[in-house]
């Protein structure tokens, strides 16, 4: 390990990669930092229900962002990655892919108003999930997929610090009581929209990409390259949103408060080698164009690091979850440390997933399995979630059981995929 991070000094590219992994870290570090204080702050100040509310609004929404994102966080990245070197062919891609997003966007607000004006669950908050629509609007203006592209990822960390910190003090100045429950998203909201303002501009005024008309051949061209990508996005949505809709629908927001406290910290925990693979991401989409035994190797070395640290971590979270609980949530959410168990084993499988889908399998341009895949996992946790709360009654316990299950599942099915390809992350055997 300290072989290969002196090799990432030493070298330029890889130390531009190094450079990379440090934005992002410091920027999901940062992000981390900011939700351990929030978080107790929202569970403790609003209560299990009202913070069951807000977060069922925004499992709601986390659909009509999938939608407008389109795949283009991966698609549109390797897009910009791959035309590194021509201002004129970026700008056509960065007018393509956000013309493409604000007609979406338009499309996802239609369809809200009358999902939420149609149904009575809905209607009876209405402000919550208008206020949280405001994420779509600030997700849209935000082309992450333009600063890993370039692999500028600073940029896409101080402009995201920003944000999350003016949403952070902004919490505890507005919001000390229940009844201050709609603060919450609309002060997500506006640090969403302001990120994405600031980010609009540096873009343009910075990097000089000039907005122009999109040729029709060029709009179609990035559907047609986000198309896999966006079924699969679409698929994991579905698979890590309906379980808290469902709980919703079928149970109450008391009980979607403590599934949906404890799924933030396991998410906090999962996703935090993500900044490493996003910034290896565009690296490894050139390497494998050029020599895929060497794409290869450098991918198996990650995987292998990631499979030993996400094992350990994910038995010291199972062993010490009601004490995490508490401390985090606090004592009101205790009934939720079976919850905490069940899904401490996606700290494991998750960082695994993220490295042979968003990796390996996108880098060797294997994206229709990606879909596939993932609409199969999808489809695995609706049958799963079917039995384990419609049928059995199991709750929140059975939600997170059906997540833990369908991402194992998919997560062996794609590692085999892989090996079918020649593609050995895990083994010693390079491609022929």
């Amino acid at each position: 390990m300290i072989g290969f991070l002196k090799n990432l000094r030493t070298d330029a590219v890889k130390k531009k990669l190094l450079e990379n992994v440090f934005s992002l870290s410091a920027l999901q570090g940062t992000n981390y930092l900011l939700m351990l204080i929030t978080l107790p702050y929202l569970t403790r100040v609003l209560g299990v229900e009202k913070f069951g509310l807000i977060m069922f609004a925004q499992a709601f929404v986390r659909y009509f962002l999938s939608v407008t994102d389109f795949g283009f966080n991966l698609s549109a990245t390797r897009a910009i990655s791959l035309a590194h070197d021509n201002k004129e062919k970026q700008s056509e891609i960065y007018s393509a892919v956000m013309l493409i997003k604000s007609l979406l966007t338009i499309i996802c607000f239609a369809l809200m108003l009358a999902i939420v004006f149609g149904f009575e669950k809905f209607s009876a908050d209405w402000e919550v999930y208008f206020l949280t629509f405001g994420m779509v609007i600030g997700q849209v203006l935000f082309p992450i997929w333009y600063f890993q592209g370039i692999e500028k990822m600073k940029y896409q960390a101080i402009i995201n610090f920003f944000a999350k910190l003016l949403f952070t003090v902004s919490i505890f100045i507005f919001i000390s009581a229940p009844s201050d429950y709609l603060y919450v998203p609309l002060l997500n909201s506006l640090g969403f929209i302001t990120g994405g303002v600031i980010a609009v501009f540096t873009v343009l005024f910075h990097f000089k990409v000039s907005l122009r008309i999109p040729s029709l051949t060029m709009l179609k061209q990035q559907i047609k390259e986000g198309w896999n990508i966006f079924i699969s996005t679409i698929s994991i949505t579905l698979l890590a949103s309906i379980n808290t809709l469902i709980l919703g629908i079928f149970t109450n927001n008391t009980i979607v408060g403590y599934y949906t406290g404890v799924e933030k910290i396991i998410q906090a925990i999962k996703f935090a080698p993500s900044p490493i693979y996003h910034a290896i991401y565009p690296h490894c989409a050139k390497l494998a164009e050029t020599s895929k035994q060497q794409c290869v190797r450098f991918i198996r070395k990650v995987a292998r690091y990631t499979f030993v640290i996400a094992a350990f971590v994910g038995l010291v979270m199972f062993l010490l979850a009601e004490n995490i609980v508490v401390l985090i949530l606090g004592s009101d959410y205790l009934p939720a440390t079976s919850i905490f168990r069940i899904f401490s084993l996606l700290i494991f499988a998750t960082p695994m997933a993220y490295i042979i889908f968003n990796v390996a399998l996108l880098s060797f341009k294997l994206d229709k399995y990606f879909s596939r895949i993932y609409l199969t996992g999808a489809l695995l946790n609706l049958c799963f979630i079917t039995i384990f709360i419609v049928l059995l009654n199991w709750q929140a316990n059975g939600a997170a059981l059906s997540t833990v299950l369908a991402q194992v599942i998919i997560t062996t099915i794609a590692y085999k995929t892989l090996v079918k390809h020649d593609i050995h992350i895990l083994q010693n055997r390079d491609p022929q």
